[in-house]
């Protein structure tokens, strides 16, 4: 399997409603960072990651932050960033994720 296939449904997902302005790249980053900082730029693609977790099931999440190399607490960081962006809290999010942490 291609070592981006995670990364590229998500992103692709995401894109759907709005055309292309989020990459691979950028989604990857704001993973293994924790935060949507570097996209200050681009704050389209930014809200596109905080939505990550209200349109993603958590194991699509999951299997994308593997693939970007992206460590449990960043991902995680992300998720409590979304929230304090006024994005919805996740239960299902927050239940796959709650033993892990």
């Amino acid at each position: 399997m291609n070592s981006q296939h995670w990364l590229r449904l998500a992103v692709t997902h995401l894109n759907v409603p709005v055309g292309n302005l989020l990459t691979t790249d950028q989604l990857a980053l704001a993973l293994r960072q924790g935060t949507v900082a570097s996209l200050s730029n681009n704050p389209d693609a930014a809200a596109l990651i905080s939505s990550l977790f209200t349109e993603l099931s958590p194991q699509l999440i999951l299997h994308a932050a593997a693939e970007a190399k992206a460590d449990l607490l960043h991902v995680e960081q992300l998720y409590q960033e979304s929230l304090s962006a006024s994005m919805p809290r996740v239960a299902d999010w927050e239940h796959a994720v709650e033993h892990m942490l």
